[in-house]
C-alpha cells in the first residue's frame, strides 16, 4: 500500500511542475478599452429594454476624460459585477476563480454560487439555494435572530389585533433545502405567507 501512496505523491508532484501555475482571475483583470494600458475599472452602461451592458470598460484616468466630454455618459465600478452585464456578480468556478465574475444569466456549467455559499441547499450535489428550513432550528445566527417572520398579512393581522391577541411573529429559521430536497416538517421561510385559513396573500 506504502509504495502505491508513494507513486500517486510522486506523481501529483510531477503534474504540478510541468502543469504552469493556475492563474486567479478577479473581475477587475480587464485591459481599459481606450488606453489598453491600465487596468479597467469602470463600465460605461448602455440600456437595451430591461437589460444593462458593458458598451466599453475603461481606467480610472479614461473614464474621467470620457466622463467631461460626454455629460450624458452612465459609467459604473466593475467591481463585484458579472463581466457580460451590470448585475452583481455570484458565480465563479471554484478552481480557477478565487472572485465572483458571472451572474445567474450569464454562469458557465462548472461555475457556482460562491457569495451565498451558507444558503445553499444541504442536499450533497445541489446548487440550489435553500428557501426551505424546520421552524424551530437550534442553528440560528445572530443575522436570523435579528429577523423576524410575519405570520399575518396586513388584514388579518388587524383582525387578531382587534381580538385582543398579541401581534403573531416567529424568528426567522434557517433556510437548508430546496423544494426538492426538503423533509416534510419544514416551512418556506422566503416566501412568507399569510397563515390565516384560505388566505394566500404575503405576510406584512
Amino acid at each position: 500500500m506504502q509504495p502505491i501512496r508513494d507513486l500517486l505523491l510522486l506523481f501529483l508532484l510531477l503534474l504540478l511542475l510541468l502543469l504552469p501555475p493556475l492563474h486567479l482571475s478577479s473581475e477587475l483583470e480587464v485591459p481599459c478599452c481606450s488606453c489598453h494600458q491600465s487596468e479597467a475599472v469602470y463600465g460605461e452602461v448602455v440600456r437595451h429594454e430591461k437589460e444593462s451592458y458593458w458598451k466599453s470598460k475603461l481606467c480610472t484616468e479614461c473614464a474621467g476624460r470620457v466622463s467631461m466630454c460626454e455629460d450624458s455618459i452612465s459609467l459604473l465600478l466593475l467591481k463585484r459585477r458579472c463581466r457580460n452585464c451590470t448585475k452583481f456578480a455570484s458565480f465563479a468556478d471554484p478552481i480557477f476563480n478565487s472572485m465572483p465574475v458571472h451572474c445567474k444569466a450569464h454562469k458557465m456549467d462548472s461555475e457556482v454560487d460562491v457569495v451565498h455559499k451558507s444558503l445553499l441547499c444541504r442536499e450533497q450535489g445541489c446548487s440550489r439555494q435553500g428557501v426551505y428550513g424546520h421552524p424551530l432550528n437550534l442553528e440560528l445566527n445572530l443575522r436570523h435572530l435579528m429577523r423576524k417572520q410575519v405570520l399575518f398579512c396586513k388584514q388579518h393581522r388587524k383582525e387578531v389585533q382587534l381580538r385582543g391577541l398579541p401581534e403573531a411573529r416567529i424568528l426567522h429559521c434557517v433556510r437548508l433545502w430546496a423544494s426538492q430536497h426538503k423533509p416534510e416538517d419544514c416551512v418556506d421561510t422566503v416566501h412568507r405567507k399569510c397563515q390565516w385559513t384560505g388566505c394566500g396573500r404575503r405576510g406584512r
